[in-house]
């Protein structure tokens, strides 16, 4: 099942666990425990669970062996395996879901998602799921709020700048269900965070860039203007400045990407024709720098249209990965800061753990160190 269906459908989406077996298992659990497998149902034949899941038959026997050591199933020689009937109820309240809630795009959850499991599908009493919207934003506050009335042990929540989606504070504050943060967003609600700050990847790549001696600059941003992406801007303007360096306001190139965070899925489109059109005006700082990984990807793009060389004549540097857009066909690999989108989960999981365990620890905020990632575009 996708993510875009998960839209749709409001199903937690469990593809992205540790192995096959486990991803077997809590999509057999989830069935179980939404009550779409009641008491006594027998569960499909293994020949049919490998058939659907395109498994071994291994995979399948290791994933009902968990299922049974967990109490969920019960296996009647020569009838197969069934749901339990004895303390069905119990069972299934004894195991509750940890939830991933995010804005980002469907490629870029993997890695959150990977690393939530890495900590959450280790507890027996936990089942660690994850919906998605694909960044349409009108949206995003909705889904958490239905996720809320489900009452989940613990959510991990995307959060952004107000002027991005504007999140309802108060629901998160009176819901009383654990949460972890990842970003910023939401700051007068005290929760446990994750962050990377825009302006200290901005000022690392700026650093990166001195050091390979590029004096011209331009700047990438592709997203509506809100408070982190000011802070990202005037971060590079004032690490320039402090190395006497200005940026020429024309070389400050916008896009809102309305068609990529809309229906189009190729997140790139906006900042492609906007930065074409400045090529073709005579705008060509030396070095281009990008607020992430799509605006960099768009300015390969265009700059290949235009026939110039990467980075021989104009070097372009992302300050945060995307998820499988470091590396496109036929161009050269970015520098990036790489985003640690599967540190973020884990770290996140073990806050959510914690404040379960301990209600009343010290709000905790955890800052990802900078980790550049040097590829072939400058």
């Amino acid at each position: 099942m996708t993510l875009c269906h998960l839209l749709k459908d409001s199903i937690p989406m469990t593809t992205f666990a540790s192995s096959k077996p486990q991803r077997l298992t809590d999509r057999l659990k989830h069935e179980i425990l939404e009550r779409k497998l009641r008491p006594g149902d027998p569960l499909p034949s293994i020949r049919a669970l490998m058939d659907l899941d395109q498994v071994s038959k291994g995979t399948v026997v290791r994933a009902l062996k968990l299922l049974s050591e967990s109490g969920l199933v019960e296996h009647h020689p020569c009838r197969g395996y069934f749901v339990s009937s004895n303390d069905s109820e119990q069972v299934a309240s004894d195991v509750s879901q940890i939830v991933m809630v995010s804005l980002a795009l469907d490629r870029d959850l993997i890695p959150y998602y990977q690393g939530l499991c890495n900590v959450v599908g280790n507890q027996n009493d936990m089942l660690p799921g994850i919906y998605g919207c694909n960044a349409h934003a009108a949206a995003y506050p909705e889904m958490i709020s239905r996720v809320l009335r489900t009452r989940p042990a613990g959510l991990v929540l995307n959060v952004v700048p107000e002027e991005v989606v504007k999140l309802d504070c108060e629901e998160l504050a009176q819901s009383k269900v654990p949460m972890a943060f990842i970003g910023s967003g939401c700051e007068s609600v005290r929760m446990d965070r994750v962050i990377m700050p825009m302006d200290m990847t901005a000022r690392r790549m700026v650093q990166y860039a001195l050091e390979k001696g590029y004096r011209d600059f331009g700047i990438l941003s592709q997203s509506p203007n809100n408070s982190d992406q000011i802070k990202w801007e005037q971060a590079i303007i004032d690490t320039l400045a402090q190395a006497g360096i200005q940026i020429p306001t024309a070389h400050i190139i916008r896009a809102h990407g309305d068609h990529g965070y809309a229906e189009n899925p190729d997140p790139v489109i906006d900042m492609q024709q906007a930065l074409a059109h400045a090529l073709s005006q005579g705008i060509k700082p030396r070095v281009l720098l990008a607020s992430h990984d799509y605006p960099a990807i768009s300015a390969l793009r265009a700059l290949e249209q235009a026939n110039i060389r990467v980075p021989d004549e104009v070097a372009v540097l992302s300050c945060f990965s995307c998820f499988g857009y470091d590396q496109q066909p036929n161009l050269p690999r970015l520098t990036t800061i790489h985003s640690q989108r599967q540190r973020m989960g884990e770290l996140a999981g073990q806050c959510l753990l914690q404040r379960i365990k301990n209600p009343d620890l010290p709000v905790c905020v955890h800052h990802l160190p900078i980790e550049l990632a040097v590829g072939e575009s400058g």
